[in-house]
């Protein structure tokens, strides 16, 4: 029998098909896990749809759904989140485009990182970037990561 999956994973499989990018309809929670806790978003009890596609740069972009209701139920709303990984990247930043509905997060144990502005005017219209300082984020989302984000449709 196969394991339930959200409405709209067959398109996006297709999506991940077309493009030649990994997909994972049911992805290991393993490597998720390791990047909490979050800054942004509570964590999310599965995951489903993870696209991966390599860097020009080294290392990999994976974009996933994060399901914050249980295994067969709807949650309130969708998103997406996108992991950046290389040796390289050695800072820590989240980034937000688009509703903050799940940012509603009670943090407990230390303040969430500040909001802070890039001084690139296209990034920082169109997204929140949350970081302990400007350059810690300018570290973290280097002009190749933030262009390819941008040509991504983030």
């Amino acid at each position: 029998m196969m394991a339930w999956l959200p409405t709209g994973s067959e398109h996006i499989a297709a999506y991940a098909r077309s493009r030649r990018l990994g997909y994972d309809a049911k992805p290991a929670e393993d490597f998720f896990r390791r990047w909490e806790p979050h800054d942004t978003i509570v964590s999310p009890e599965l995951w489903y749809n993870a696209c991966t596609q390599p860097t020009p740069w080294g290392g990999h972009v994976t974009v996933a759904e994060p399901w914050t209701a249980g295994e067969a139920c709807e949650p309130l709303e969708r998103t997406l989140v996108a992991f950046a990984t290389a040796s390289w990247l050695t800072r820590r930043a989240a980034m937000r485009v688009g509703e903050p509905f799940l940012t509603k997060v009670g943090f407990l144990e230390a303040p969430p990182p500040p909001k802070v502005s890039l001084g690139d005017a296209v990034w920082d219209e169109h997204v929140t970037t949350f970081a302990a300082s400007p350059s810690e984020a300018a570290s973290a989302f280097v002009r190749p990561l933030r262009e390819l984000l941008r040509r991504r449709g983030f």
